[in-house]
């Protein structure tokens, strides 16, 4: 509002108040809506959050993959303590994955290793790895060093129910998996994502401007 009136009546005091007023708003308006230049703590807070919340592919990828191997790992190491035939219960559980695409003619032992189901089995092994990821990947701001490892090992319990419970109703060969080195595997698989995504997210990405 103006400090006097350059005119004399009140009804043209009112009436310059009234434009001064106008062009006070619309200069604030013109203000607000250039761009690169938001309401300071809003709008840049509001680009951060959205931003945090989008599922990065890289950590997606790499995470998944790298639990992927590390949970193979564990299985192998485990089945030495566990009495079992590490190289004849790779291959049977790799016959077991690869039936998923190749068929059930691919379940009974052959006489040597078929190296076309390895393969078929480690595309499969790893690309579900990579699905699974997804979800620590996109709770990753929510993620410590407590919710990586239990929260982690509660993903991995229920993937296990998952795969042993809730795909042998459609591929009833897994049931013949269903033992405490694979739950076991499954809860480092889990830890495994969870811890991935957490360090993953620590080490490469930005912090908000």
């Amino acid at each position: 509002m103006t400090e006097y009136c350059l005119f004399s009546t009140k009804r043209a005091c009112a009436l310059q108040e009234a434009l001064d007023a106008a062009v006070h708003h619309a200069a604030r308006s013109e203000r607000r809506a250039k761009p690169g230049s938001p309401e300071p703590g809003l709008d840049s807070r509001r680009g951060w959050v959205r931003k945090r919340r989008q599922v990065d592919p890289g950590m997606v990828l790499v995470v998944g993959l790298g639990a992927g191997v590390i949970s193979t790992a564990a299985q192998l190491a485990l089945w030495v303590p566990a009495g079992m035939p590490v190289f004849e219960t790779l291959f049977r559980d790799a016959r077991l994955t690869a039936a998923l695409i190749l068929g059930t003619s691919v379940l009974p032992p052959p006489s040597t290793p078929r190296w076309d189901v390895l393969l078929v089995a480690t595309v499969i092994h790893f690309v579900l790895s990579i699905a699974y990821a997804l979800v620590p990947a996109a709770l990753v701001g929510r993620l410590n060093a407590v919710t990586a490892t239990l929260g982690g090992a509660a993903y991995g319990l229920a993937i296990y129910a998952i795969n042993m419970y809730g795909f042998t109703l459609l591929f009833p060969w897994f049931a013949v998996a269903r033992d405490w080195v694979t739950l076991v595997t499954h809860l480092v698989f889990g830890a495994a994502l969870a811890w991935g995504c957490l360090l993953f997210a620590r080490r490469f990405r930005k912090p908000p401007k």
